[in-house]
């Protein structure tokens, strides 16, 4: 078959257009991660995360509320966080206690992911009562599981009231290693009453904003670690206590050895409050590009040789 010159020119464009299409492609996983749904933090995320991993029950037990600051009290006797007011099984409870309470307070369910509602305005204590009830009522993986509700016996309890609209500072780490500081503001947008702190607020659709750091406080690129969020275009400042809180999150691996994790911290008047560890952070879900992780290998791989 004798090819025409009309034939090499569409040949030639077809190779032009696959070669433009590949080098999106590449560009596309490579610096943006669309097309990863397999990565270093995802993997290591579920790995932690699953069930049949032999300290699975002791991570929940870190998870929970309330088992976690008996933790923090041993290995952290200096870490302030959240006193404790009351603890109790049934939202009925709260008609008992209602003027015991102080003015603002935030309700919490032990286990459980956004169970939390914060009392900041003169909310009837009915209201906050069905509330509670309808909390613990929707699917959650941890309630769902007779095992870790045997082992954790959650509760609700009344806490102590931080603030308004806190800042929050999470610290995610890979094997050691900090990926990221994540500073996050405006998590519950204009919502207030009791539904502030729940997941209808998480949900609700309005902007958060965020900026993000690497270990030397060093800004990162938007993309570093892609979130549905906002990037604030006037950074948040690295937290006062920003050294303190790594030497905290140093020192948790250092104990827990757990491969991947989120520690968030508070900031109130100055003073480093401790906010949670997350074992099961941004539902394992974390579209990074190829680039980025093989960032975060190095990163690894560096700390390793350092050991």
């Amino acid at each position: 078959m004798k090819f025409t010159n009309t034939d090499y020119i569409v040949l030639f464009n077809i190779i032009v257009l696959l070669i433009i299409l590949g080098y999106l492609v590449y560009k596309l996983e490579y610096e943006s991660g669309i097309f990863v749904r397999n990565n270093i933090l995802i993997n290591t995320c579920k790995y932690v995360n699953d069930k049949s991993n032999p300290n699975y029950l002791f991570y929940k037990k870190l998870n929970n509320k309330l088992h976690v600051k008996d933790f923090n009290d041993k290995y952290f006797p200096d870490m302030k966080y959240a006193k404790t007011l009351h603890i109790f099984e049934k939202p009925d409870y709260l008609y008992q206690i209602q003027y015991q309470l102080p003015e603002k307070y935030v309700v919490k369910y032990s286990s459980g992911w956004a169970m939390n509602l914060v009392k900041e305005e003169n909310t009837p204590i009915k209201d906050i009562v069905t509330e509670c009830t309808e909390l613990i009522k929707r699917p959650d993986p941890d309630l769902d599981d007779p095992s870790i509700v045997s082992a954790l016996k959650p509760k609700f309890f009344i806490e102590e009231y931080l603030g308004k609209d806190l800042i929050d500072y999470k610290f995610l780490m890979i094997y050691g290693k900090i990926v990221a500081v994540q500073i996050m503001g405006n998590r519950f947008g204009d919502i207030s009453g009791i539904e502030k702190g729940s997941e209808k607020a998480l949900k609700a659709g309005h902007d958060i904003y965020y900026t993000q750091y690497d270990e030397n406080g060093q800004l990162l690129p938007d993309s570093y670690l892609s979130r549905k969020f906002i990037i604030k275009e006037k950074p948040y400042p690295l937290p006062k206590n920003f050294e303190k809180m790594k030497e905290i999150c140093y020192k948790f691996y250092d104990i827990t050895k757990i491969e991947l994790f989120r520690v968030d911290f508070y900031e109130t008047e100055g003073e480093l409050y401790f906010g949670e560890y997350t074992i099961y952070p941004a539902d394992c879900k974390f579209p990074i590009s190829k680039q980025v992780e093989r960032h975060i290998k190095n990163k690894i791989n560096n700390n390793n040789n350092n050991i």
